[in-house]
């Protein structure tokens, strides 16, 4: 019995190795496994044409997200780049004050009565509207 029972653990645990072995364990084998069910789900004719679903989630990807992002923090850009001292600025914290003094990579913002903060270019989120000034 207690042979039986050895040689039954050992074919078990031979079992779980092979299985374990034969199984994704490696990223890269994972990803290759996930992509070819992927095309596999979504293959038709074949070809390019199997790749269509992809392309059109990546193209849609691009249009509704990467693009409008892109567009974004190109006008942000040029409006840091336009600052001058006078303008009022929100800042990444949430910081509301009004630049007074211009340097080449910082701001110094008035955000009170009497405190003075030097900002960096990068903290800028954007000019605070007219109408939400009081």
């Amino acid at each position: 019995m207690r042979a039986e029972l050895s040689g039954r653990s050992l074919k078990l645990a031979s079992d779980f190795v092979r299985a374990l072995a034969a199984s994704s364990v490696y990223f890269g084998s994972i990803y290759k496994n996930i992509m070819s069910n992927f095309v596999l789900f979504f293959q038709g004719g074949g070809g390019l044409i199997g790749f269509a679903p992809i392309i059109l989630i990546f193209v849609v990807f691009y249009f509704m997200l990467i693009r409008p992002q892109q567009k974004r923090q190109r006008q942000l850009q040029e409006t840091i780049a336009t600052l001058k001292a006078g303008d009022r600025v929100v800042t990444n914290g949430g910081v509301i004050g009004t630049i007074t003094a211009v340097r080449d990579n910082t701001f110094l913002i008035r955000s009170g009565e009497k405190s003075i903060l030097e900002i960096s270019r990068g903290a800028v989120a954007g000019m605070q509207a007219e109408e939400e000034t009081k």
